[in-house]
């Protein structure tokens, strides 16, 4: 099909006649040539060059009045536009336009002060240990319940709003744990770069009302169960349910930065384990290699 502005006889046309004849406008003047036909049009290369063409053409358009001004007043020197100008750079490769990227990490919970256990006595005091060997959850029995863990680790490298595509801990079981049956619960210390557990006051204040805290403006709104767990083993890996929803929260907080910190919470505080159901893991105090493990997989654009 014919695609050709003005007469077909004239100077002013322009654009393909069939698949044979193109008439195009240069500098130069006006001609008509035999359409271009590449030798290899679907090569790897090619391939990208197009790519790379079409997102420097919408890139452009993104640009800013000033930038795009700029650019023309550059462009002036060599004759051409402002758009072929920034078009040619980018296909040289000296403008990087940005993309999407996307990585996973694993992180051991660093020091001893980077997790704690907390339990309750029956008759609902608090009771904090910040050098206990193991993390745990559930209900453990002998005058104690609702037990928890608050865990930290550092460098969490998801730049601030990325989209959280996957988190998971991994425990090291310390404990032949049989009884059924354990409901727990995640969720996450809801501030910019979590600080170390310092004292049981710290703890309260940071994981809210369902420990004695005066309200939940420190902990995330997300929060996912992990009920039923399956008997643990000695030795044994578990992983924890998807918390990706808890981490995205603390991610998308205006003030979060790369590399900060990030603290999660296991417990069963509000009591919902039967007596004495108990999971029970390897602690940062309990060995630096078998503790717990936060993988996360994230993707941003930039």
């Amino acid at each position: 099909m014919a695609k050709v502005t003005g007469p077909a006889f004239s100077v002013d046309a322009h654009g393909e006649l069939g698949d044979g004849i193109c008439y195009t406008r240069c500098k130069s003047g006006h001609r008509v040539i035999l359409t271009p036909k590449p030798g290899n049009p679907n090569s790897v290369s090619q391939a990208a060059h197009r790519t790379s063409f079409q997102s420097a053409k919408t890139a452009w358009k993104s640009l800013s009045g000033v930038s795009k001004t700029a650019l023309n007043d550059e462009a002036d020197a060599f004759h051409m536009t402002g758009y072929n100008l920034y078009l040619r750079r980018v296909l040289k490769g000296d403008i990087v336009l940005p993309s999407w990227h996307e990585e996973s990490i694993e992180r051991l919970v660093y020091a001893y002060s980077d997790d704690c256990e907390v339990s309750f006595t029956l008759d609902d005091m608090l009771i904090w240990d910040p050098v206990w060997p193991r993390v745990d959850a559930g209900y453990k029995g002998g005058g104690l319940y609702r037990n928890g863990s608050g865990m930290r680790w550092l460098n969490i490298t998801a730049p601030q709003g990325a989209t959280i595509l996957s988190a998971h801990i991994h425990f090291h079981c310390q404990y032949d744990d049989v009884i059924d049956v354990c409901r727990t619960q995640f969720c996450g210390d809801n501030e910019d770069n979590a600080a170390i557990f310092t004292t049981a006051l710290d703890y309260m204040a940071r994981r809210g009302t369902d420990v004695g805290g005066a309200d939940n403006s420190k902990r995330t709104v997300e929060e996912v169960n992990w009920d039923n767990i399956p008997h643990w083993g000695i030795g044994d890996i578990l992983e924890s349910p998807d918390l990706s929803a808890i981490v995205q929260e603390i991610v998308n907080r205006p003030g979060w930065q790369s590399g900060n910190a990030l603290a999660l919470f296991w417990d069963d505080h509000k009591g919902r384990s039967d007596a004495p159901a108990l999971r029970e893991a390897v602690s940062r105090n309990g060995s630096p290699v078998w503790c717990e493990i936060l993988h996360v997989t994230f993707r941003w654009f930039g």
